[in-house]
Order: C-alpha cells, then sequence, then structure tokens
C-alpha cells in the first residue's frame, strides 16, 4: 500500500491540517484489457479481487460497478457477522468467515469498527427451539458456539426485553447465545477492500455497468461490454 494507516500518520497529518493524504484509492483510465474483470463492487465482488492479488498474485484486476463503490446490498446488509448456521456445507464457509473478519482491519490496515458483542435469539415456542437445538448439534461439530439459556437469563441480559410473559400469546420460553457473532460497519468492509485492492495494482471503476458479456471463438467468456467500450479479460 502507498500509504499505511497509523497514529503516528493521523498527527503527521493533522499537523498538516489534513492537506496531505493520498486518496484512498485512485480512478485511473479503464484499459481495454485485464487479466480478470470482476462485476459488482460490493463485498463479494471486492473480497474476490483482493484474494486474487493477495493469495494468488494476480494483480491486473478490474472491478466494474454499475453504481458506486458499496452503493448495492452491502450498504443494506444487517452488519451482523455469525456462523449459525445448520447445513454442513455451510458451517465451516461461515466459521472461516467470521475468523477472516475479526483479522481484517489488521490486513486491509484499515478500522473495520468490527466489535464481537454476541448475537441471542430469542424464543417464543416450540418448534423453534426445537430448531435451534437441533442447529446447536450440528454447529457443536465444527466449534461455531451456539448455547441455550433460560428465559430468566434472556430477560437478565436484555433488560430492555417487555411483554412475553408466560400468558402472552408467544411466550418467551428461552434463548441462544451465539458468542462469536459480532458486527463490522459494512460501508469500512467496501472501503477497506478497496483501498487494498488500489494498493496491490488492481483497479476499481464506479458508474460502469456490463451491458454483455462477450465470447470468445471458443463459446467461452472473452470480455465485457460497457459504455465505456469493450474490456476483454
Amino acid at each position: 500500500m502507498k500509504q499505511r494507516y497509523s497514529f503516528a500518520s493521523l498527527i503527521r497529518h493533522g499537523i498538516n491540517k489534513h492537506t496531505t493524504w493520498a486518496p484512498a484509492w485512485r480512478t485511473p483510465p479503464l484499459k481495454d484489457h485485464y487479466d480478470v474483470i470482476v462485476i459488482g463492487a460490493g463485498g463479494h465482488g471486492l473480497a474476490t479481487a483482493y484474494h486474487l492479488g493477495k493469495d494468488h498474485g494476480i494483480t491486473n484486476v478490474a472491478v466494474l460497478d454499475s453504481g458506486w463503490l458499496g452503493g448495492g446490498n452491502i450498504a443494506r446488509n444487517t452488519i451482523t457477522i455469525r456462523s449459525n448456521y445448520m447445513r454442513d456445507e455451510s458451517i465451516p464457509f461461515y466459521v472461516k468467515s467470521v475468523e477472516l473478519y475479526e483479522g481484517l482491519t489488521k490486513d486491509l490496515n484499515f478500522n473495520m469498527m468490527h466489535s464481537k458483542r454476541t448475537m441471542i435469539d430469542v424464543i417464543q415456542n416450540y418448534p423453534m427451539m426445537r430448531d435451534r437445538r437441533r442447529r446447536q448439534h450440528i454447529m457443536d461439530i465444527y466449534n461455531s458456539t451456539y448455547e441455550k439459556i433460560s428465559t430468566e437469563e434472556v430477560r437478565r441480559r436484555i433488560p430492555a426485553l417487555t411483554g412475553g410473559g408466560p400468558d402472552a400469546r408467544l411466550p418467551i420460553i428461552g434463548g441462544m447465545v451465539h458468542t462469536d457473532a459480532g458486527v463490522n460497519r459494512h460501508d469500512a468492509v467496501a472501503w477497506g477492500y478497496a483501498r487494498a485492492i488500489d494498493g496491490m495494482g488492481g483497479e476499481i471503476h464506479q458508474q460502469t455497468p456490463v451491458t454483455q458479456l462477450v465470447r470468445g471463438t471458443d463459446g467461452s467468456i472473452a470480455g465485457v461490454q460497457t459504455p465505456r467500450g469493450l474490456i476483454r479479460a
């Protein structure tokens, strides 16, 4: 990366009234060829471009987005990071994702505002209780934290929780605690990834919608058509 963020750099640029900061990422001219083209500058697209560079050394990458960086689903999600899923195919994937998020601030040199807060599922019927206990047993196999707590413990941990008494239509009968769960600022995820991609030589191109996938002579995808021209990969 061209410019590392640190307490020392904050002081140094503060002395200069913050007029000397370099842009977090560039807006370079669009080339007509890249090794890889990623469509969509959201969390998945940016993470793909980042790991192509970090793990595989592929840095001649263009990330194209029809809108602005982080303006899609990543700006609308619930910011919760969790691994309390049930399918064998899902749990290891999300356990690893939670682990990666915990170290993302250091990896990207960008404050993700990560906070490991725990998540509580409030349970109000027995079918849900059975489902969550089943989920707990499956998650135990993959070392993902999920445990049952009593109604009294639910109310102790969430003092603001009212209603749901024994005579309610949907009484609170217990809860499940997922201690590995946390939150990240979703904007920071987009900005941090974009900055890291740019630092490795990749490019972010906003306001560049893909209007057509272009096939080569063998039928494989060989490029994309955009209002700014044809881009091959």
